[in-house]
């Protein structure tokens, strides 16, 4: 009898590990991967798998020396580039698309930063296109205009088109002084289109614009009043000195 029982424990102890070894399989095979990616050098992305959840293998092409994500989702952010249209940032280095003008100088801004200015009054206020100037708060107004650029041609005759380049506008600056004339506030260069825009607190300012050997502007220096809450147009003309 006792002969008889050797067999039977044995077979018991192969049913409980059987059935021991089954649910733990089980287990784990159900266990849920979370649902994230991971950026190969080669652009491509993979997802975790089970039963460990680890990520996928990279493509046999993929360089990565590490099994650490190289980089995540891009920011959703935009350039303004020269010729008016957006581009935004592509993978896997995020860099900002190519614009679909090159020819067109890059002057005009790029995206702008998302921080805040705290206004004397409590209020803040964020950056706005097309020169990623804070908004204007209460106390503050702005000096806008454009600028005419020429001759452009050494002859220019009537009825004959001479059409001003971008660069004209965007290789040229115009400077905002304090009412003394000689404090600068700050300078920036034209757009593409030959616009500008100052803002500052209110009071009294001097718009004007480098000096040169040849060429200039009778305009400037000229003196301005901002008002809180008022935009002052300034329009004037540079002459190239071509003739």
């Amino acid at each position: 009898m006792f002969k008889q029982a050797i067999p039977l424990g044995i077979l018991t102890v192969a049913l409980i590990a059987g059935w021991y070894a089954y649910t733990t399989v089980k287990q784990v095979a159900l266990v849920a991967c979370t649902e994230e990616a991971k950026m190969c050098s080669d652009g491509s992305s993979v997802g975790r798998v089970g039963p460990r959840c680890e990520f996928a293998p990279c493509p046999a092409n993929d360089t990565s020396a590490t099994g650490t994500p190289q980089s995540i989702g891009c920011t959703k952010e935009m350039k303004v580039c020269a010729d008016g249209s957006t581009v935004g940032r592509h993978g896997p280095s995020c860099v900002f698309d190519a614009c679909p003008n090159p020819d067109i100088s890059p002057v005009d801004p790029v995206a702008c930063t998302m921080d805040a200015k705290l206004c004397s009054d409590g209020s803040g206020v964020g950056r706005t296109a097309p020169y990623c100037e804070f908004a204007l708060c209460s106390d503050e107004g702005a000096i806008s205009g454009k600028v005419t650029v020429g001759p452009i041609c050494p002859v220019e005759r009537l009825g004959v088109s001479c059409t001003v380049p971008a660069e004209a506008y965007t290789s040229r600056e115009v400077i905002l002084y304090a009412n003394n004339g000689t404090t600068e506030i700050g300078r920036r260069h034209f757009t593409s289109s030959g616009t500008y825009q100052f803002n500052a607190p209110a009071g009294s300012y001097v718009i004007d614009i480098p000096h040169q050997a040849v060429g200039g502007s009778g305009d400037v220096p000229k003196k301005i009043t901002v008002s809180a809450g008022k935009i002052v147009s300034f329009d004037f003309s540079i002459d190239t000195g071509i003739r």
